[in-house]
This record gives structure tokens, C-alpha cells and sequence, in this order.
């Protein structure tokens, strides 16, 4: 799950939905110690250095 969206409401209201628990309950929290969150900002300019780390994540060979 990678939100990279910049609408903070949406994103609160997706959360807040009974579709994101059932994503969460199902994809996420039954593999919580293989779970890693990368939690940080980073400038607009820069993303593209961070863009290996979302790839690696979406086609599996992070």
C-alpha cells in the first residue's frame, strides 16, 4: 500500500472506510512482523530518487 496522493481527507476517509479495514485485516496485519513502513518526507525535487524503492516493492524484487 502506497499512498502517494496528496489529498490528507481522502486519505482520512479511506481509512476510515470498511474497505481499507478489510485490506488491512486481510493483507496486512496477519503479516505484521514482515511489514516494513517507510514513514518520512521527502522533497518534491528528490522523489525520483526514492522511485527504486516503490518499484522494487510493486514488481517483488525488493
Amino acid at each position: 500500500m502506497r499512498p502517494f496522493g496528496r489529498n490528507r481527507k481522502a486519505l482520512e476517509e479511506y481509512q476510515a472506510s470498511a474497505e481499507h479495514h478489510r485490506v488491512t485485516s486481510t493483507y496486512l496485519w496477519p503479516f505484521k512482523e514482515d511489514v516494513t513502513r517507510f514513514d518520512f518526507e521527502v522533497a518534491e525535487e528528490d522523489e525520483y530518487m526514492c522511485q527504486f524503492v516503490a518499484n522494487g516493492l510493486a514488481n517483488g524484487s525488493a
